[in-house]
Order: structure tokens, then C-alpha cells, then sequence
């Protein structure tokens, strides 16, 4: 009777349950880096008196960060080359920057001005500043 698994299963097993193990202790890695870093600075940036809007910015820029990290370490554990990746995304990063230059001013400048308080309504007859 011939068997259905290959004869050197557990040098199989060796070999790809090292990455499987690597790729999962990885993946806890990222999830607990995000957890523990993101959910602590959110609370220490919600008690100082910093507005909620670049709160959230921050703490969504801080996420894609670490996913971004996390990613990268994961393809190279799959023996996908960073070089090209990082290559690419740097590509489509450039391209999406380049085409969205006027917006992406258009959000800073309004980003500095929340934080300045310059769209706030005022009384009558109050001058701004």
C-alpha cells in the first residue's frame, strides 16, 4: 500500500514548521507591538491637551508603521526579496505623493490651522490669536 505523505515527513515538517513557527511568533510580535504601543500613546496623547483630529492622525500614521515593518519581516521570512518590494513601494508611494501633491498640501495647511485654532468660530468682535 502505498502512502499518501512523503516518505521524509519529518525532515519536512523540520524544515517548513521552522518558518511556520517564525512566521507566527512574527505575526504575535506585530499584533502585541501594536497593542501595547499604540493603545498607551493614544491614552497619553488624549490626557494632554492635544486636539482629537491629530490624535488620530498620529496614532493611524504610528499603525501603518508598524503593519508596514511587520509586512516586510514576513516576506523575508517567505524568501521574498526586500529590495525589489521596498523598490516598488517606493514607486507607487512616489506616484501616489506626485498626484496627490495639491491635496496633501491642502490637508497640511489645514492640519496646521485646526491645531491653531484658526477655524474656530469667535465671538463677535474678537480678534484672532
Amino acid at each position: 500500500m502505498a502512502l499518501w505523505w512523503p516518505v521524509d515527513a519529518p525532515g519536512l515538517l523540520q524544515t517548513y514548521g521552522n518558518e511556520a513557527l517564525h512566521l507566527l511568533l512574527l505575526l504575535v510580535l506585530g499584533w502585541l507591538a501594536l497593542r501595547y504601543l499604540v493603545l498607551p500613546l493614544r491614552r497619553l496623547l488624549e490626557r494632554g491637551r492635544i486636539d482629537p483630529l491629530v490624535v488620530s492622525f498620529l496614532l493611524n500614521t504610528l499603525r501603518a508603521i508598524i503593519l508596514a515593518v511587520v509586512l516586510l519581516a514576513v516576506f523575508q521570512v517567505l524568501g521574498v526579496p526586500n529590495a525589489s518590494l521596498l523598490t516598488v513601494l517606493g514607486t507607487i508611494g512616489l506616484a501616489i505623493a506626485l498626484s496627490l501633491q495639491n491635496s496633501l498640501a491642502n490637508c497640511t495647511a489645514g492640519l496646521l490651522m485646526h491645531a491653531a485654532n484658526i477655524s474656530r468660530p469667535r465671538p463677535e468682535g474678537a480678534s484672532p490669536g
